[in-house]
Parts: C-alpha cells; structure tokens; sequence
C-alpha cells in the first residue's frame, strides 16, 4: 500500500486501485493490534464482567465453577489462553461447561485449555476452512514420535526439549512450508497429535505467533482436509 495525495485520488481510482480512507487505515491497525494482544488486555475485573452478563442468562453455568471448582484467576488464565491462540471466546458459557467438566478432575492450566477447545468443537476450527478445505502442515510420523519423547513437565506446563540446532532446523523448515503455502493464496495450519498441540505451540510461537496449531481431535466435521507440507524427521535430538 502507499499513501496517494488527495489530489491524485481520481487518477488512482481510474488505474484500478483500491482506495481506502486514512481513518480506515487507523482503526483496521488499531483493531488488528488488539486482537492480536487481546490475551493482555483481559484483566481480572474483565473476566468478571463477562461472568456477570452470562450469569443473567445461564446463571448455573457460572455458579458451579466459579468459586465453586476453580477461582476467577484461574478461568482468567484459560481465557487468556484461548485469546493468545487468536480463538474467539464469544461462545462463553460452551468454554465454561468444557471447562467446568474438567475442573472436576483436575485444576491443571494444561489441561483446562485443551478442554475449553473441545468444548468448542467444529467452532474454533472453521475459521480456518477455505471452500470446505483445511489446508494443513504436518509432522512426519517418525518427527513425531521424537518430539514426543522430548516432552518435559515444566513451570510453564509441558515442553519439548529440543536441542537448539534441531529447534532451529524445526523453525526453518516450517517457515519454509508456511511460505510457499501463503505464495499461492493458501492459510495453512500446523496439524499435530493431540498431546503435541500445546507444546508444539509453544515451542514455535515466538517464530510463528499468528501459526494456528490444531490437534487432529480437533478436525471433526471438517468435510476435507488437504496437507500442503510435510516437516521432515531430519536429525532431530531431543535433550535429555
């Protein structure tokens, strides 16, 4: 894009372009920063105000989780987990219910998001669909399995300790395939097994923050599903 003088604003529209308002462009930027920042934005007080319009309309929902199985900072943290994978958490009272039925097990962070993203269901993936097609990157089977066995608990939830020259060589080699699938119009996701999804989230988000990653669980309804890059076994070597 480039900005055109007034002036030359008849000249620009007779060669085709498309014109956009300068206070557009503003407040497209602006909202694009905030949503992608969302999961800082939203404060303690914030998760409470949203409890309180959903308690006017599900006031069960609310009551048997919050204080009952789990503290507000608590539903706080999964919220901003959820708003930091860019995943829309509109449907409220469905993340309260996936939530609610895990926290009766466990209190585990982990383990709430994963099911606060079921309980979402064909939802948080059709964003992602194109014409019917989920246009996806993987990992080999053999990768996998190697970053399965570099799974590490850790005080930010489990890891994949990877050494940093196999770590690099992951990064590149994704960037590659999310490059060229972008060159010909394609918005791919990175598609893992399910226990791989979250640490594989973290261990790419620095390099690749908007990449959403998606477990195959999370692929039901999706009518088809088109892998456009395969992320090679390589000689990758997870740390012991």
């Amino acid at each position: 894009a480039v900005w055109v003088p007034a002036e030359y604003r008849a000249t620009a529209e007779l060669t085709g372009a498309t014109l956009v308002e300068r206070a557009a462009v503003v407040t497209t930027h602006l909202a694009e920063m905030v949503r992608r920042h969302a999961s800082r934005l939203l404060s303690l007080d914030d998760t409470r105000e949203l409890l309180e319009v959903l308690k006017a309309e599900r006031p069960a929902a609310v009551e048997e989780l919050v204080p009952a199985l789990l503290p507000l900072s608590s539903l706080q943290k999964v919220l901003q987990a959820l708003l930091d994978e860019q995943v829309s958490i509109r449907d409220l009272g469905r993340v309260l219910e996936g939530v609610g039925q895990r926290a009766r097990t466990t209190t585990d962070a982990d383990a709430l998001l994963e099911a606060a993203r079921m309980a979402l269901g064909p939802a948080l993936t059709s964003q992602y669909v194109s014409n019917g097609v989920l246009h996806a990157i993987t990992f080999d089977p053999q990768m996998e399995a190697e970053l399965a066995e570099g799974l590490r608990a850790s005080e930010q939830g489990v890891v994949i300790a990877l050494d940093p020259l196999s770590a690099n060589r992951l990064v590149t080699d994704l960037g590659a395939l999310v490059s060229g699938a972008e060159n010909v119009g394609l918005s791919p996701v990175l598609l893992t097994a399910g226990p791989l999804r979250l640490p594989v989230r973290r261990l790419i988000r620095g390099a690749f923050p908007q990449l959403p990653v998606i477990a195959f669980g999370e692929t039901a309804g999706i009518g088809s599903i088109e892998t456009v890059g395969q992320v090679s076994r390589g000689e990758f070597v997870a740390r012991g």
